[in-house]
């Protein structure tokens, strides 16, 4: 792939020059300064850079999205499966109720976004792009609430682990104020994905719909 470098420069003291430069790939435009000495005053140049990058194509990003979210769920789908089929794990064990709801929201953002990767997307708007807005509407909401919760989760991951080894709270202490732990992050990651949803920030980007 040719990429074009267009380079111009402004003057400062003691010789050092602000270099603009506009890498211009077939997709995207990179704009970067740099304060360089010089000693041969030039005012501009172009140069032809040959295979400078390489940018994924739709379908590399399409196999990547899906291969890689196809592991996700299928690494998220297993904890759930082993806290849910473990009795202890089940009712005595706050972590493991954690783990699961940390797991159902991976779940969602790897299936929705990357998964499904284009297919909801509006038809022939990108590489194996079959439905419409509102199908592409749908899986983002879905999609941006496993995204938003999954860090959300994380936060009551670490307070119970904050509760528990520095402040020696014991799992029955803690079962007292567990439903905040999952009340929190799926409130906030709703009402993050009901804003969006109202002022259509939603919509096809890069190959997914987000």
């Amino acid at each position: 792939m040719s990429t074009t470098a267009n380079c111009a420069h402004t003057h400062t003291a003691a010789n050092l020059y602000y270099y603009s430069i506009d890498f211009v790939s077939q997709h995207q435009v990179y704009r970067r300064q740099y304060l360089v000495p010089v000693f041969v005053e030039t005012t501009y140049y172009k140069v032809e850079i040959q295979n400078m990058a390489t940018l994924a194509t739709p379908l590399q990003k399409q196999i990547i999205f899906k291969v890689g979210g196809s592991i996700s769920c299928i690494g998220s789908g297993y904890i759930i499966q082993d806290v849910l089929c473990h009795p202890d794990k089940r009712s005595k064990s706050v972590y493991h109720r954690i783990m699961v709801g940390l797991s159902a929201m991976d779940i969602l953002l790897s299936f929705f976004m990357f998964v499904l990767g284009s297919w909801p997307m509006p038809k022939g708007s990108y590489l194996w792009a079959a439905g419409n807005m509102a199908t592409c509407d749908a899986a983002a909401v879905i999609g941006y609430f496993g995204y938003l919760g999954s860090p959300l989760y994380n936060c009551s991951l670490a307070t119970y682990y904050s509760l528990q080894l520095k402040y020696n709270w014991q799992d029955y202490r803690i079962k007292k104020i567990e439903k905040w732990f999952h009340i929190v992050p799926c409130s906030i990651a709703l009402l993050l994905c009901t804003i969006g949803l109202c002022t259509k920030s939603f919509g096809p980007s890069s190959g997914t719909c987000g």
